[in-house]
């Protein structure tokens, strides 16, 4: 399917973006930015705040698309917590996690609604990413695809160097996404395994 019918074909599944926030005045205007721009017709961005105490609110309030809803937690839950309060907010049949100081590429909504739209089965979708600091075009450290050419299912029945691949990439949320009829568990309490916990 060409990139053009595939940006117009009507959505059979529908696409909540969470984003977890605390203190990102700094950081959300180029995030929201890169998301809105993705020409993706997403059902929801549901932004919730761990009780920040700076301008989040204010600078989510400029962008006037109806799909964003802002939450804001009565008092600062910590960052598990907090991802888990979003998630039980999200209403799509896809969650889709972004990080409050994170860029997407141009299609990575779309590329990523269709694997799930493609593949009934699959539960979950991860993602290569770079990190960089005040350049986007260099590059500090990068995690690469498994197939530098194509998307790759892969099961727990795989050789274990490929699941291992795989998990080696979820140490950054932005761009995780899951299939939501499949999470039968929540985000982990802890703090190093909570966006990890409901994909292994």
């Amino acid at each position: 399917m060409d990139s053009v019918n595939s940006q117009n074909q009507k959505q059979t599944l529908k696409l909540s973006i969470l984003i977890p926030t605390y203190n990102a005045e700094n950081l959300i205007e180029e995030t929201l930015k890169s998301l809105l721009s993705q020409n993706f017709p997403f059902h929801e961005l549901i932004i919730n705040d761990d009780n920040s105490s700076d301008q989040t609110y204010k600078k989510v309030k400029q962008f006037k698309d109806k799909r964003i809803k802002f939450f804001r937690n009565s008092k600062n839950l910590g960052y598990p917590a907090n991802l888990e309060s979003g998630r039980k907010k999200c209403s799509g049949d896809i969650l889709f996690i972004m990080a409050q100081d994170d860029i997407l590429a141009s299609r990575a909504i779309q590329e990523t609604y269709d694997v799930f739209d493609k593949n009934p089965k699959v539960g979950a979708v991860t993602r290569p990413y770079f990190w960089f600091y005040n350049d986007i075009n260099k590059p500090v450290r990068a995690k690469k695809p498994l197939n530098l050419k194509n998307n790759e299912i892969v099961t727990i029945f795989d050789e274990p160097q490929r699941v291992i691949r795989v998990i080696d990439t979820l140490d950054q949320f932005s761009a995780l996404a899951y299939r939501t009829k499949f999470m039968d568990i929540g985000f982990h309490p802890d703090i190093f395994p909570c966006h990890i916990y409901p994909f292994i």
